[in-house]
């Protein structure tokens, strides 16, 4: 068996593997509040034309009236906000792991440099 950094635990992983995963699940979350904020329009439209092939005297402000004033498009407004808010605190996790990675090299860099004053005053 083959073991690979992915056995890990997440936190053991190398900053790059933590990095990537998180940057996979950002990514899948930004495109599905992209989503839904593109297909806003569309969706609309869609329902819109529902209420009107249903009763075809409805004028467009009503029916758009009432699709905006019903649970269904209450409902899709609900997810396209949780959508967003996801993808942004999944950028967030990605910040932290940058902020990590510079701790980690600032740190070595401060170690560096401890050992060279070190050496040059014994």
């Amino acid at each position: 068996m083959i073991a690979s950094v992915t056995d890990l635990p997440l936190e053991e992983q190398p900053i790059s593997e933590q990095y990537r995963v998180a940057a996979d699940e950002w990514a899948d979350a930004e495109n599905a509040a992209h989503l839904l904020e593109e297909l806003k329009t569309t969706t609309l439209e869609q329902k819109k034309c529902e209420l009107i092939d249903r009763d075809p005297k409805m004028s467009e402000a009503k029916a758009e009236r009432l699709v905006k004033a019903s649970e269904d498009w209450e409902l899709y407004l609900y997810d396209m906000c949780q959508a967003r808010a996801a993808a942004t605190f999944l950028k967030q996790k990605l910040r932290v792991i940058e902020m990590k990675h510079r701790e980690w090299i600032d740190g070595n860099a401060s170690a560096r440099q401890e050992m060279r004053l070190t050496d040059l005053h014994p």
